[in-house]
């Protein structure tokens, strides 16, 4: 996509004025180009979802991505999925084991849409310091409480862990 002289005169004062520095024209050019196409792509994503939610009026209880649409990630468990393997529903993408847990009232479907009401396994490690095996023995304490989703056969694949459930743990290590 060609940038306008206009443009880029309006581009280069900007990134000089918010870096406090000279840009030279070709730096411009370069960011410029980088900026539109960093744009261009965030503008397709947020088409696709507008299509995803518009579909949604015609089955508000949700429905599967179609094979062409491409490979996705779970929102709750990360795991690739694609076609019948997805649910996309008011809550997001998710995986038809998560769903299933989530219609069986293992986790609330609000966690899809926002992180800040739950934490996964790995963040107890990253972000609290705790090792997966002390998890495990706070879990058999009782001190750490856990939602485990199982798939079909009843295999534990995820663990989540709710906010709202272990507010009095999370005092402990903060």
């Amino acid at each position: 996509m060609a940038i306008s002289d206009k443009s880029l005169k309006g581009f280069k004062r900007i990134f000089e004025e918010k870096s406090g520095r000279e840009w030279s024209d070709d730096e411009v050019r370069d960011a410029a180009e980088r900026l539109v196409r960093f744009y261009s792509i965030l503008f397709d994503i947020y088409k696709e979802e507008k299509l995803k939610e518009k579909k949604l009026e015609e089955f508000p209880n949700g429905y599967h991505l179609e094979d062409r649409d491409g490979q996705y990630h779970c929102r709750i468990c990360y795991r690739y999925i694609e076609g019948k393997d997805t649910w996309y529903d008011k809550y997001g993408l998710k995986c038809m084991d998560c769903q299933r847990n989530i219609d069986n009232g293992v986790v609330p479907g609000e966690i899809c849409k926002d992180d800040s009401l739950w934490f996964k396994g790995w963040q107890l490690k990253s972000d609290l310091g705790i090792h997966p095996q002390t998890a495990k023995k706070l879990v058999r304490e009782g001190k750490l409480k856990v939602r485990e989703l199982k798939d079909e056969e009843g295999k534990t694949y995820f663990r989540v862990y709710l906010v709202s459930e272990n507010k009095e743990f999370l005092k402990t290590v903060k």
